[in-house]
């Protein structure tokens, strides 16, 4: 799979404003995201499953 990541890059047209809160892709990303905060920062971490 990783040898043939250059045959599967995914296009699209750009987003000419940004994306609504309850976009699927959105409710998608804050479900597989976790977000730790503190007063220091923050930081995102992406869970993805792999088969």
């Amino acid at each position: 799979m990783w040898n043939e990541r250059a045959s599967n890059i995914a296009t699209d047209e750009s987003l000419e404003e940004p994306m609504d809160f309850y976009n699927p892709y959105m409710l998608w990303y804050r479900r597989i995201t976790r977000r730790f905060m503190s007063p220091r920062g923050a930081i995102a971490e992406a869970l993805v499953s792999t088969i």
